[in-house]
């Protein structure tokens, strides 16, 4: 079992350290590989790896196994065994401070609290069975830091599927649960994370024998705050839009601007105006969501908050596709809306429009956000775990500030940094939301995704 910290990590989406292959692949090199026979044999410092991530007996060698690192066209590439963490420091250490300013006649002025980002500074050990095989795992290493893993954005496996606005995650396992069966609460993922210190060997007595065979390096990796996120998230709505929870409103329109040229994915077509006098930053104010006379209503409602842990929310919007719709094609998704509710375990959930109507308020928001337009196909994403918002259109990633509004055309930020124990709501408007559902014709309907993460602190 695992009692070392990063016995397993994953930095984007390349694996980095494993401490079970590594286990199988120096028992390899020993008895089969180039180890077997010769005095350059090293030994693991201890044999602690957890389960969740496979057993020694799950791995051959780094050819058989066509690790991540593997290159047939690169034969040393397959004398490079991997890395073993032997120290991992800022892992557990608070980040919160404050700063005393002395007054001038006795005691001092408390300043704001503020929480910092987490900063990891590694110890490890790479290891191989040649000196070609040393040179080329620490290149390796060094490139898989250097560039995020797979690249910044490119690679979803592994990166919690953050897509084209994604940036590098890094993955590792803090501890081992005793239960091998239950759930596997160990591994932890921060997100939006960077390489600050490149990678750098240092001399010692253990890497000095045989550097070959094994070298001591070290570096630092920092995240953007100091939050860890569950890695596998508990989906609490994934469905089309559809119109079966529907309230009917009635009241005065407020038109919109009339339409003007525009090729870019995230201005509105029909709500650009080159007379309108634009409002001196850092304001944002959006005239154009207009409210609908009748939505439809979806909701993700649960009660299983614990106590003592918080959760956050990744919420993905995407816009449907209707090729036969000309009207559809050309105004897109309109007037969607996204609503935070303060959970309340005495109320009924807020998708029935009765219970909205009768129950739910202004009062119990935490937050409501605006989507006045989606370019058909187009996808918006509320991440809770980054406090950002992105949308993506045609394989472009843009910011969610030009599309995505508070109540009544306010800044959108902070998102979620108030909202804990929610339920969340999105509601689409009834006459400019695709709702019909023909794949063979290339029709899709809008959908809403709502993940919960569980928060690390």
């Amino acid at each position: 079992m695992s009692n070392v910290d990063f016995s397993f990590l994953q930095y984007g989406c390349q694996e980095i350290a494993n401490n079970a292959r590594l286990k199988a692949y120096v028992g390899w090199a020993a008895t089969e590989g180039a180890w077997a026979g010769s005095n350059c044999c090293v030994e693991m410092p201890n044999d602690c790896y957890c389960p969740f991530d496979g057993l020694p007996s799950d791995y051959v060698d780094p050819i058989t196994d066509e690790v991540c690192w593997y290159d047939p066209l690169i034969p040393e590439s397959s004398e490079f065994l991997g890395v073993y963490i032997t120290k991992v420091t800022g892992l557990r250490a608070s980040t919160f401070a404050r700063s005393p300013q002395e007054n001038i006649a006795s005691g001092v002025t408390l300043g704001r609290p503020q929480s910092g980002s987490r900063v990891f500074q590694i110890e490890a050990l790479v290891i191989a069975t040649s000196c070609c095989g040393m040179d080329y795992g620490l290149e390796y290493l060094r490139r898989t830091l250097e560039l995020g893993g797979c690249g910044v954005g490119k690679c979803l496996e592994g990166c919690g599927d953050l897509g084209t606005c994604g940036l590098t995650c890094l993955t590792a396992r803090v501890c081992c649960p005793e239960d091998e069966q239950g759930e596997d609460t160990g591994l932890r993922k921060w997100v939006n994370v960077g390489l600050v210190d490149g990678l750098a060997p240092v001399e010692d007595e253990d890497s000095g024998r045989c550097k070959c065979c094994m070298q001591r390096v070290t570096f630092t990796i920092q995240s953007e705050d100091r939050y860890a996120f569950g890695c596998e998230p508990t989906v609490c709505l994934d469905k089309d839009a559809d119109l079966v929870d529907t309230r009917i409103e009635c009241f005065d329109w407020n038109s919109c601007t009339l339409p003007f040229a525009q090729d870019e994915c995230t201005v509105d077509p029909l709500c650009v105006d080159p007379t309108c006098i634009l409002p001196q930053p850092p304001s944002v104010i959006d005239n154009c969501f207009c409210e609908p006379m009748g939505v439809s209503i979806d909701c993700c409602c649960v009660t299983d908050f614990a106590n003592h842990r918080d959760e956050t929310f990744v919420v993905t919007i995407t816009a449907g596709k209707n090729p036969n719709d000309a009207n559809y094609s050309n105004r897109g998704q309109r007037n969607t809306r996204l609503i935070f509710y303060n959970a309340d375990p005495k109320k009924s959930c807020p998708s029935d429009p009765e219970v909205v109507e009768r129950e739910w308020g202004e009062a119990q928001e935490c937050a409501r956000l605006e989507i006045p337009y989606l370019k058909p196909g187009a996808t918006v994403v509320f991440d809770g775990r980054t406090q950002r918002i992105t949308v993506e259109c045609d394989g472009q990633c843009y910011p969610g500030a030009g599309t995505v509004y508070g109540a009544r055309g306010t800044d959108p930020f902070p998102l979620l940094a108030s909202c804990s124990g929610i339920f969340v709501c999105v509601e689409y408007d009834l006459a400019n939301t695709q709702f019909e559902l023909n794949p063979g014709l290339g029709i899709v309907p809008a959908h809403t995704k709502i993940e919960r993460y569980r928060v690390y602190g």
